[in-house]
């Protein structure tokens, strides 16, 4: 009797099943000793941070809830005699209200937090990252903020909600901030953790101030423009050229505004950023973005004169804009710097076989639209009775002009043609109009009256700011 008194009841289980009837009547039945441990699959395990934030969010309810405060009618010296000094004079009080987990904020890491700023018998916050719907990221010890959060924000620990009062000495001094902060004002933060990491993100590069920026180092800022750089090229190799562009955009933004301190560093940092703009006026040519192709080869050239791949994108992009005489002119420097390159010999002979193919259609298309200028104006002094625009433009000027839009449209190395426009009547040019407007095509006109040029361009898909090698 001794020995089952003395059992442990938790883990005993009966050998076989009993009826409630079986019981009653007196039957006698087995017991036996359940074993302690478990086969827990490691799908199952739950690590340390997961159990502790399902503990502690589980068994910690939030004390605004169970006993709130009303700032607007109870003094701070009330608030105070509930709360924990954790400065040396006691400049700096804290309440917990809910438990966090895993380990404290620790110096020089990136904190992620929601706060709101009180004065006293106010309800009203004179700041909250609520209001501004944003959390505030802050890298510890960059003196960017009060000397009172650095303390308060070094007790706490990720998931953590707590109330804070901070004496002038430790926040704003005497003098405060007017009007926004009165002179020598105690202030009360309720600061919520929402995440620690001791490594700055690419986004989070970008809600540092200019500060705190400076602070990064290079070497940090070199490994996630070399990630961003990554990502553009599988975008490229997918032929997601936006998307791509953007990686690369991102990444040369990243170098254009980080702090360098020696000229080894900026000699790196001018490497990088040649490769990422080449890489992008390849995408920007890929897209048939021309002129911003040809903006981001310059920017390489400004930083690298002698730079054949540069001087390869700047005669691509002048090829497809029909500017054929810039496009020989770069294709010709980057020739003399690479002479024996395939690419570029093979795109310099593109160049001049459409620089003949379109001179001769313009030559034939010219002639024939004065052809038909004639044709009409013959036509209209004989005419009897008014006709229709239509009927006003001959059938070989319509013929031409649709010819010449057509050979336009289907030529992939052009995104751009210009298109006469003088001796032309209202008809004809209406008649243009309509034609390129059929074709999904677009008209640039610059200049007026015999100055008057159009150009023809090709829908060009616009993206954000946002070799055939890649660098």
């Amino acid at each position: 009797m001794e020995d089952m008194l003395n059992l442990d009841m938790s883990n005993l289980q009966l050998k076989n099943g009993i009826t409630l009837a079986e019981l009653s009547s007196g039957s006698e039945f087995e017991l036996q000793k359940e074993d302690t441990f478990y086969d827990i699959k490691e799908n199952d395990q739950l690590n340390k941070e997961e159990f502790d934030r399902i503990y502690n969010s589980n068994s910690h309810s939030d004390e605004e809830d169970l006993n709130p405060i009303d700032l607007a009618s109870t003094s701070f010296q009330e608030i105070a005699k509930n709360m924990k000094n954790i400065s040396p004079d006691g400049g700096v009080m804290k309440k917990l209200l809910k438990r966090g987990y895993g380990p404290l904020v620790a110096e020089n890491s990136i904190i992620d937090v929601h706060y709101n700023a009180y004065f006293e018998y106010s309800d009203d916050p004179f700041d909250s990252s609520h209001l501004r719907n944003q959390s505030f990221k802050y890298k510890m010890g960059s003196g960017r903020a009060i000397p009172g959060w650095e303390i308060a924000l070094l007790t706490m620990s990720k998931g953590e909600k707590s109330r804070f009062l901070i004496r002038p000495d430790y926040g704003f001094r005497e003098i405060g901030c007017p009007p926004r902060v009165p002179q020598n004002a105690t202030a009360l933060f309720i600061i919520e953790l929402l995440n620690i990491s001791d490594q700055i993100g690419i986004n989070d590069f970008y809600l540092l101030n200019e500060d705190d920026r400076h602070q990064v180092s290079f070497d940090y800022i070199n490994k996630l423009v070399h990630s961003e750089k990554l990502q553009g090229t599988k975008f490229f190799t997918q032929k997601q050229f936006k998307k791509a562009f953007n990686k690369y955009k991102q990444a040369a933004n990243l170098l254009e505004s980080c702090h360098l301190e020696s000229d080894k560093e900026e000699r790196e940092c001018q490497r990088i950023l040649v490769d990422l703009n080449l890489n992008m006026a390849l995408c920007c040519l890929r897209l048939t973005h021309s002129t911003r192709a040809i903006t981001y080869s310059r920017k390489v050239l400004n930083m690298d004169k002698n730079n054949a791949k540069a001087l390869f994108r700047l005669g691509q992009a002048f090829h497809q804009l029909g500017q054929f005489n810039e496009a020989k002119k770069y294709l010709c420097k980057a020739q003399k710097i690479l002479p024996k390159d395939s690419s570029i010999q093979k795109e310099l002979k593109q160049v001049k076989e459409n620089e003949q193919k379109f001179q001769f259609i313009e030559a034939d298309v010219y002639k024939k639209m004065l052809s038909g200028l004639e044709t009409n104006k013959k036509d209209v002094s004989t005419a009897e009775s008014p006709v229709s625009e239509s009927d006003a433009v001959s059938k070989e000027f319509q013929n031409s002009v649709t010819k010449y839009l057509e050979n336009f449209a289907d030529d992939k190395c052009q995104d751009e043609c210009p298109l006469p426009t003088y001796s032309m009547s209202e008809a004809e040019m209406n008649f243009v109009l309509e034609t390129v407007h059929s074709m999904s095509l677009n008209v640039v006109q610059s200049g007026s009256g015999q100055n008057s040029t159009i150009r023809i361009t090709k829908n060009i898909p616009s993206f954000q700011d946002e070799q055939v090698l890649l660098s």
